[in-house]
């Protein structure tokens, strides 16, 4: 019995703590689409369009210059704006940043292919309001 709990915690500790980093459950709030405004005689006021955020994880970020290189690479936009955002918004290390908002397709498409290389960092679709006035 003693051989085997030092087995489990001494010699192979360091792979279950490993695998305990990994095992945690995330609740990641999803919105909603907004209704459709419509005026008395049933033309469109306002309507809803897909958007792509892009947020970081502080905990989950490994090499944060690299990071942010790619991200301003992709994002074609300046390092140095990118982490101001990250810095400014930043309030716990599990809790997710919004560091860009409304990316284009192909870019958020450009992040989630290169996913595995960069942990931490996730596209969320979310909604945003189009106004049609006429």
């Amino acid at each position: 019995m003693a051989a085997n709990l030092f087995y489990l915690q001494v010699i192979r500790g360091d792979a279950y703590h490993n695998l305990g980093l990994n095992n945690s459950i995330r609740v990641v709030p999803l919105e909603g689409p907004r209704g459709r405004i419509l005026d008395r005689n049933g033309v469109v006021l306002a309507d809803n369009r897909h958007s792509f955020d892009v947020t970081v994880i502080p905990q989950e970020i490994d090499d944060k210059d690299e990071l942010f290189d790619f991200l301003a690479q992709v994002l074609r936009t300046d390092k140095s704006r990118l982490l101001q955002k990250f810095w400014q918004k930043k309030i716990a290390p599990f809790a997710p940043v919004i560091v860009a908002e409304d990316v284009a397709k192909g870019q958020a498409i450009l992040l989630e292919e290169n996913k595995f290389r960069y942990p931490g960092v996730y596209v969320e679709e979310s909604y945003s309001r189009l106004l049609s006035f006429s």
